[in-house]
């Protein structure tokens, strides 16, 4: 039976005054089987807007996890169950924060981004710029940034070195709360053994290379929980030396 190791670090980092990231890692018995499910966010807005929004979507992803996956893991079409399940539920909380926003007169939004796990198999959903990882004698970034500056080195119009500066690094296109409408990125895969699922928010990876993400969070490293916590911890330490100025957070999951 497929088991996991868990690791997950939060920091409001150097400058912040109010740490607005949020994070759930939730492990359940299924069909005599272990599930993992995670979901990570980086909430936006002014005073506790941010915090507000990003404790909402965790709670309420985290409740969908306990109480309605349940009814469905047992389907032969369990996969396309949750993402039509997510789908749903990311709308929704757009709706609602959007709806909490304009009632109290105050932008508010989060980005999100979860991960399920079962049978060696993931799924994923994104919306904003928070990343998902896959490392094991590589690192492979999952999903795609939904922001302005990702578009335009995609589009060939801007190079990465040049978005580091740019004004408008932090513009998103994606964003639970902030508009109308989203269209959530999905992403499914298959995993093996000693394989390490990796979320984390935007401030996690400003100041430091995927090249350095994999060398701390090698798999024969991670050993234990708090191996995996403290080469999190590492990371982090690791952007506040080079300044890093946002809230910073990751959770890694280890399939043993």
């Amino acid at each position: 039976m497929m088991k996991y190791l868990i690791g997950a670090k939060t920091d409001i980092g150097i400058k912040r005054k109010t740490n607005q990231d949020a994070l759930s890692v939730k492990i359940a018995r299924c069909s005599n089987e272990e599930v993992a499910f995670a979901v990570l966010c980086d909430g936006m807005g002014g005073l506790e807007c941010g915090e507000i929004a990003s404790t909402t979507v965790i709670n309420r992803m985290s409740e969908w996890f306990l109480k309605e996956y349940p009814e469905i893991i047992d389907k032969n079409n369990s996969w396309y169950l949750v993402r039509d399940n997510w789908d749903r539920l990311l709308k929704e909380l757009n709706r609602k924060l959007v709806m909490y926003g304009e009632n109290g007169n105050e932008k508010m939004g989060t980005t999100c981004v979860a991960v399920l796990i079962k049978n060696e198999e993931y799924l994923i959903a994104n919306v904003g710029d928070s990343r998902a990882y896959l490392i094991n004698n590589n690192i492979q970034q999952l999903t795609h940034d939904q922001s302005l500056i990702a578009r335009e080195i995609a589009a060939g119009r801007m190079t990465a070195e040049a978005a580091k500066t740019d004004s408008r690094k932090n513009v998103l296109l994606q964003c639970i709360g902030a508009n109308n409408s989203i269209s959530p990125e999905y992403v499914k895969g298959k995993l093996q053994n000693s394989d390490i699922i990796l979320l984390c928010s935007d401030g996690f990876v400003h100041e430091i290379t995927d090249e350095e993400i994999a060398r701390h969070l090698q798999n024969t490293a991670l050993i234990s929980k708090e191996k995996i916590n403290d080469r999190l911890q590492d990371l982090i330490n690791l952007n506040k030396e080079r300044n890093e100025k946002d809230n910073i957070s990751a959770l890694a999951i280890k399939l043993i």
